[in-house]
C-alpha cells in the first residue's frame, strides 16, 4: 500500500493517492486499482485499473530456499564423494538429486545447488537448494582442521625406555614410529602429509597426529607390585 500525496497552497502535505495492489505475477504484468479519495467536499471518487511492467510484477514472485542435511565420512573428505539427496515434492512424490562432494569439505560447510528449491507460491522461478556438510565421528580418527588425530596407548615402561609402534593412516597405510625414553602423557608424534587434504584441488594435506596415552595397569601382579615398590624407593 503506498501513498503518494501533494502540497497545498499553505504548505501542508495531504495524501490525496492510495495505490492497492493485486497480485498477478503469474502473468507478464500485473494489475493495480487507483483510488482516489476525495479531498474536498465537492470532489468525486474515480477508481481506474492500470497495469504494471512485468520487471514489477516479477519482483512480487519471491523464490523459497530449501535446506537439507548431507552426512559425510572422513572417507569422503580424503577422496570427495557423490551423494543422493532424496526431496519430497509439493505434488506428494520424490526426486533424487545427486550432488558431489569436494574433497576437504568442512563441517558445517553449505553446497548451494541453483534452481533446485521450492518453486514459488505466487508461481514464480524454483529458489535454490542448500545442502550442509554434517560430518559423522569416525572410531578412530578426530578431525583438527587439516589435520588427523589417532590415538595409541603404551606401557608406562615404554614411556620410561622409548619404544617403536606402529600406526594405520586413514587410508590404510602403516608406519613404524619411534617413541622417545621419558615421553610424556598426551604427547604427539607427527607424521607429514598423512592427513586431510587442504581444499578440493587436491594439493597440500595436512599431518597425522598421534597422541600418546600411557597406560596405567589397575592391578599388578605380586612380583610387579614388588619391582614398583622398589622403583619408587629409588626415587621412580
Amino acid at each position: 500500500m503506498l501513498f503518494c500525496p501533494i502540497r497545498k497552497n499553505d504548505g501542508n502535505t495531504t495524501p490525496l493517492v492510495q495505490l492497492v495492489f493485486t497480485s498477478a505475477s503469474a502473468r507478464k504484468t500485473s494489475s493495480v486499482t487507483l483510488i482516489w479519495i476525495p479531498s474536498y467536499a465537492n470532489s468525486a471518487l474515480a477508481v481506474v485499473s492500470v497495469l504494471v511492467p512485468a520487471p514489477f510484477a516479477a519482483a512480487q514472485a519471491h523464490p523459497l530456499s530449501t535446506s537439507f542435511k548431507v552426512n559425510i565420512s572422513l572417507d569422503d573428505v580424503l577422496h570427495g564423494a557423490e551423494k543422493t539427496v532424496t526431496v519430497r515434492q509439493p505434488t506428494g512424490g520424490q526426486q533424487c538429486i545427486s550432488v558431489k562432494v569436494p574433497k576437504g569439505i568442512e563441517h558445517g560447510k553449505r553446497l548451494r545447488l541453483s534452481g533446485q528449491g521450492a518453486p514459488s507460491p505466487q508461481g514464480g522461478p524454483p529458489g535454490d537448494m542448500y545442502l550442509k556438510i554434517n560430518l559423522a565421528p569416525h572410531p578412530r580418527f578426530q578431525r583438527e582442521e587439516d589435520d588427523l588425530v589417532v590415538e595409541h596407548r603404551i606401557s608406562f615402561s615404554q614411556a620410561c625406555l622409548g619404544t617403536n609402534i606402529e600406526v594405520e593412516t586413514l587410508e590404510g597405510k602403516k608406519f613404524n614410529v619411534k617413541v622417545p625414553a621419558g615421553v610424556q602423557q598426551d604427547a604427539r608424534l607427527r607424521i607429514k602429509g598423512h592427513g586431510l587434504p587442504a581444499g578440493p584441488m587436491g594439493g597440500e594435506r595436512g599431518d597425522l597426529l598421534v597422541r600418546l596415552a600411557v597406560a596405567v595397569p589397575k592391578t599388578l601382579s605380586p612380583e610387579q607390585e614388588a619391582l614398583i615398590q622398589s622403583l619408587a624407593a629409588s626415587g621412580l
